[in-house]
């Protein structure tokens, strides 16, 4: 089966580190044509946007032949000092971004999770007006068969509009830790045994609980501690693969998140070799755009050239 999958860039990675003019000239350089955007990252005056900047931006990205594929919004819950969000504020603001999204020119606006599914249901018409599909991030530590991605697909299963649907991240996949959480341990002086010991109990889903305890007993410490509560809330474990296959019609964009390399070039926590033939072979038709992480983990690696390997990775493992 001939591959559909189409691979891109998410600008997230770059950290605007370069002009803009620079990145989607960086884009372009890789041989692909499509971006994403955050924009609470790069749009200015996000969430309101001037109708200039719009068309600067737009004028940018089509002088290096790009197209943006996606436009992500933030759902800022605790913006307000007194309370969460309402859900009509919600809307409001998602609706808002689906809006941006059209006057940018993406295909796809990006929803985070905390945008209940009825009130996703209720963005459903306003997508279809603006010709903007909405996209739930599916990002770690949350997988496929999370109870609340299950809300959401209950409701496309209900609903059945192409016009809303879920954006799969690829760190909700990992089923390692980043190597550099675990080197940054060792620096620290924490034994490779409690490391292993650490890592196998988040593998087997021993509760957080019940993991500090047994690591006190042994004779942990606070920086045990903290490395056991960095790994928990790090989200890697058993990918789910049979999930995916369940949310896969309901998938229309991939953020293909990476943080770093192994010794032999292979991504150091994403387990790609099985991922990738999965999407591919499925007859997804849409794109993985890459996204670049490593600098959470203190990696000065220049992004652009960490995005060029991932995606000569990708493409080693699509044309197999």
């Amino acid at each position: 089966m001939q591959s559909k999958v189409r691979l891109g860039v998410r600008l997230f990675s770059f950290r605007n580190l370069y002009p803009l003019d620079e990145a989607f000239r960086k884009i372009a350089a890789y041989g692909v044509t499509g971006f994403d955007v955050t924009a609470s990252q790069t749009v200015a005056q996000y969430p309101w946007p001037t109708d200039a900047y719009i068309e600067e931006f737009k004028a940018l990205y089509r002088k290096h032949g790009l197209e943006l594929i996606s436009y992500d919004g933030n759902i800022d819950l605790g913006i307000r000092p007194d309370r969460h969000l309402t859900d009509e504020e919600m809307f409001f603001n998602a609706r808002n971004d689906v809006i941006a999204a059209a006057r940018f020119g993406a295909r796809f606006h990006r929803v985070q999770w905390h945008l209940p599914a009825h009130v996703l249901e209720r963005l459903a018409p306003y997508c279809e007006l603006l010709g903007i599909r909405a996209g739930i991030e599916i990002h770690s530590p949350l997988k496929p068969s999370s109870a609340v991605i299950q809300e959401y697909v209950a409701m496309f299963d209900r609903v059945q509009s192409p016009w809303i649907g879920l954006i799969p991240d690829f760190g909700a996949f990992a089923s390692k830790p980043r190597k550099e959480q675990v080197e940054q341990a060792l620096r620290e002086g924490i034994a490779r045994s409690t490391i292993d010991a650490v890592i196998a109990g988040v593998l087997d889903g021993v509760p957080p609980a019940v993991a500090a305890e047994t690591l006190e007993r042994g004779g942990g410490g606070p920086k045990e501690l903290r490395f056991l509560g960095r790994m928990y809330h790090s989200g890697f474990g058993t990918p789910d693969f049979e999930g995916l296959k369940r949310i896969l019609p309901y998938s229309f964009h991939f953020h293909g998140k990476f943080y770093s390399f192994d010794e032999d070039g292979n991504d150091s926590c994403i387990p790609l070799e099985t991922l990738l033939p999965l999407i591919r072979d499925s007859g997804y038709d849409g794109y993985i755009t890459s996204e670049y992480e490593g600098h959470m983990d203190g990696n000065e690696a220049d992004p652009a050239e960490m995005v060029g390997r991932q995606l000569a990775l990708y493409r080693r493992i699509l044309e197999r």
